[in-house]
């Protein structure tokens, strides 16, 4: 009966949607592990664990997946999904590494640019034969 409940609940659009999470996070987290071992910015081991790393690219992807869904502009989607991406990373490096963020202000600060840039961004108008065809 368990496994009938559990094969309801999972279809293939829930196992594209993981295998792309694992991806990416399969992706990234080699790159901070070399940069931990070639002891750049003075990291013996990796800032953030995998399981950090799959909990930060999983609520990202549901929340782009939520965002988009709801037709939010694309500038509004990357505003809440920059935002929402560096306070979990910023918590998650915090808590792993005794309260202290392992990288410094600037990389802080690039990440206010880009949020920046974001609210800048601008709005995807419609296309012209639909514009023409409302305004009657």
């Amino acid at each position: 009966m368990r496994i009938q409940a559990l094969s309801k609940g999972f279809n293939v659009d829930r196992l594209l949607v993981a295998t792309a999470v694992l991806t990416e996070v399969c992706r990234a987290y080699p790159w901070l592990l070399l940069l931990s071992g070639l002891s750049i910015r003075g990291w013996s081991e990796p800032p953030i664990s995998f399981l950090s790393t799959l909990v930060v690219i999983t609520a990202v992807t549901a929340l782009l997946s939520i965002s988009l869904s709801r037709g939010l502009h694309l500038a509004e989607v990357r505003i809440a999904t920059l935002s929402v991406g560096m306070i979990l990373i910023l918590l998650l490096t915090r808590l792993e590494n005794g309260g202290v963020i392992p990288f410094g202000p600037e990389v802080v600060r690039v990440c206010l640019n880009h949020i920046r840039a974001a609210c800048r961004f601008p709005r995807l108008r419609a296309a012209p034969h639909v514009a023409r065809h409302h305004h009657r």
